[in-house]
């Protein structure tokens, strides 16, 4: 599952690129200076900002970068986990012919 923490509450996606917004609320980049060209409110508050100045929050881009690699870590296991089952099905006689002319 994917931490609440790592969604940008403007586009519910996984942010790649968080800051800090002057409202204490971290969004991914590019959506919350897209935000600003029509808004000088929170996205998450609706309160006015005084700033639209927006600071890296490198700590969080770490996590998130952590999380992903082991995501990408587990299911690179499971595709060799499961590319190891079909060759040993294969190799037993469990594959079909026409699979054998495709090769």
């Amino acid at each position: 599952f994917v931490r609440r923490l790592f969604i940008c509450p403007i586009t519910q996606d996984i942010m790649i690129d968080p800051v800090v917004a002057i409202d204490g609320h971290s969004y991914d980049r590019e959506a919350i200076e897209q935000w600003f060209l029509n808004h000088s409110t929170s996205p998450k508050t609706n309160e006015s900002l005084p700033s639209t100045l927006l600071i890296p929050n490198r700590a969080l881009r770490s996590r998130i970068t952590e999380f992903l690699e082991a995501r990408s870590n587990v299911q690179d296991k499971d595709e060799t986990i499961g590319l190891a089952h079909l060759s040993i099905h294969h190799a037993e006689g469990g594959g079909d012919d026409e699979e054998d002319d495709e090769e």
